[in-house]
C-alpha cells in the first residue's frame, strides 16, 4: 500500500524557460565557435554548421512555440506512478515514469516512456519553467518515492 502522499495528482504547467534557452544557444554557438577553429576542411566545416545550427532551429521551435505537438505543455501525476503528457497540440496521452530521473535544486529531470511512442521522452524541468509550488511539490515527490522504492 503506498503512502497517502502518493495519491493526491499533482499539475504541473511548463512555459518556455529562458534558462534552457540560454544554455542550448551557448551550446550550440560553442559549438559553431569549436568548428571554426578546427582543422577541419571548409565543406565538411559547411555541413556540420548546418546541422548545429539546425538542431538549434529545431530545438527553438519545440520550446518556445507553444502549439509545436512534441512540446510537452502540462503533466499532471496520477496515483501508482501513472502520468498524463499533454502536448502542445491539447493531445493528452498516459505515460509512465521511467527510472533514471534526476532531482537537482535547480533542475529536475523527467524521464517518461509515453503509450504510443516507442522512444522514452525527456522533460528538463526548471524553476523558470515551472510554477514555484507545483515543481517543490513534484521534487519532494520523487524524492521520497526514491527513498520508500517501489
Amino acid at each position: 500500500m503506498q503512502p497517502s502522499w502518493c495519491d493526491a495528482p499533482i499539475h504541473v504547467e511548463l512555459r518556455p524557460s529562458r534558462l534552457l534557452t540560454m544554455l542550448h544557444g551557448l551550446t550550440h554557438g560553442g559549438a559553431l565557435a569549436a568548428l571554426a577553429y578546427a582543422a577541419v576542411p571548409p565543406i565538411p566545416a559547411l555541413v556540420c554548421g548546418s546541422v548545429v545550427v539546425g538542431h538549434g532551429v529545431l530545438v527553438w521551435r519545440r520550446e518556445w512555440i507553444e502549439t509545436h505537438p512534441r512540446r510537452v505543455g502540462r503533466l499532471v501525476s496520477l496515483p501508482g506512478n501513472a502520468w498524463e503528457v499533454v502536448n502542445g497540440v491539447a493531445e493528452v496521452r498516459a505515460a509512465r515514469l521511467l527510472p533514471g530521473t534526476l532531482v537537482h535544486p535547480w533542475f529536475t529531470v523527467l524521464a517518461f516512456r509515453v503509450a504510443g511512442q516507442w522512444r522514452p521522452r525527456g522533460v528538463v524541468l526548471t524553476p523558470d519553467n515551472v510554477a514555484a509550488r507545483p515543481f517543490r511539490r513534484l521534487r519532494v515527490r520523487l524524492l521520497l518515492a526514491e527513498r520508500v522504492g517501489p
